[in-house]
């Protein structure tokens, strides 16, 4: 059986880290996010970036993407149609302003 990398990282999570996961999901808008707010508890992380891989310009081959970043007490934020590069940016603004 393969490893959960992610999952057995959080499992020896320190107090001074916070875990970012990435989940590639297809579906609607509330299926990615439900479907993320699952992988986030299952895998342990403080924030999870759900992000759709099934929709037109934007993935794994291109220089945009979008998506949910997700976190506790039903955190949901949506990160609009953008460069790889300024959702990178958001994401660090959002790991630096969480509070675990």
């Amino acid at each position: 059986m393969t490893s959960d990398l992610l999952k057995d990282q959080t499992r020896k999570k320190l107090d001074n880290q916070i875990f970012l996961g990435f989940a590639a999901e297809t579906g609607s808008d509330n299926e990615i996010i439900e479907k993320g707010k699952k992988k986030r508890v299952l895998k342990g992380c403080d924030l999870l970036m759900a992000n759709p891989i099934d929709r037109a310009g934007q993935g794994f081959d291109k220089n945009f993407n979008s998506g949910f970043l997700l976190g506790p007490k039903k955190m949901v934020k949506t990160l609009s149609f953008s460069t790889k590069l300024s959702i990178s940016h958001q994401l660090l603004d959002e790991i630096r302003n969480h509070k675990s």
